[in-house]
């Protein structure tokens, strides 16, 4: 039995891609927030904590951003739908660099 094509597969990836960014994006945002609020506050003589701190945020980042970007394509391969799932990551990937590319541009106009 033949599997029926989807025709939007290309379209409907590239919006999974999209999004994925997108999360990934507001998640870097939230974490440099937290870091900026983070550094008003004083631990005093406790860099013990604030290195610590770091630490674990930076395995929690981790986590959270492979869960963003690869979960859902790592589960699309596990299913057999290799090329749909690298498909996904690979317009992830486009779209992050255009936004890190779109970042660069507009912070070299505003200097």
């Amino acid at each position: 039995m033949k599997k029926k094509k989807n025709k939007k597969c290309c379209c409907n990836s590239a919006w999974i891609g999209l999004t994925s960014a997108v999360g990934e994006i507001a998640y870097v945002a939230l974490v440099v927030l937290f870091f900026w609020l983070a550094d008003e506050m004083t631990f005093g003589n406790m860099e013990f904590i604030g290195v610590g701190l770091f630490l674990l945020v930076f395995v929690f980042s981790a986590i959270v951003s492979g869960s963003i970007l690869i979960v859902y394509p790592a589960v699309l391969v596990l299913r057999g739908e290799v090329k749909r799932g690298l498909t996904i990551l690979a317009w992830t990937a486009v779209f992050l660099f255009g936004f890190i590319a779109l970042g660069m541009i507009g912070g070299i106009l505003m200097v």
